[in-house]
């Protein structure tokens, strides 16, 4: 799985049109593009769990997505905003 600071890397990128950005614009790209980006790659996952054990995976991962927003999205914003 690619770390939330490569991810947040890409979304700069994503989200070039918003130079010197409004911190609100940024954020909202940020989280949008790595949301994204993070659900391409749980849904296989949770696809290969058993049918039963399905929800009990996407709340994982559900909570795990919170985290790596929590951690990493300060330095997307900046780097969308500079």
């Amino acid at each position: 799985m690619k770390t939330f600071g490569a991810i947040a890397v890409v979304a700069l990128l994503a989200v070039a049109g918003c130079r010197k950005g409004d911190y609100n614009q940024c954020q909202v790209a940020v989280r949008n593009f790595a949301t994204l980006q993070f659900w391409s790659e749980a849904e296989p996952i949770i696809a290969a769990t058993p049918e039963a054990e399905r929800p009990a995976m996407r709340a994982k991962k559900v909570i795990e997505l919170e985290q790596k927003l929590a951690d990493g999205i300060d330095m997307g914003i900046s780097q969308c905003q500079a």
